[in-house]
């Protein structure tokens, strides 16, 4: 339960600090492995739906897309 909740805070703070422009100068990377961590990041905070629409207002969704292509 204690997990749950501080995921919650913490994905509440993301929303609040517009997570998805702060993301922007990561996609993609010059480090593979931090463009994976914060694909992974995006998607699972995609669930959220506040989280979604913002990621579409700041242009994060067409970004993706390059580096998504070019996975295995």
């Amino acid at each position: 339960q204690r997990e749950k909740e501080a995921f919650q805070r913490e994905k509440d703070e993301m929303r609040e600090n517009n997570i998805g422009a702060e993301l922007l100068p990561f996609i993609p990377h010059t480090s593979d492995e931090i463009t994976m961590a914060v694909l992974r990041l995006i998607i699972n905070l995609s669930f959220d739906t506040g989280i979604r629409t913002q990621l579409v207002k700041d242009g994060v969704i067409p970004k993706m897309v390059k580096p998504l292509n070019m996975l295995p």
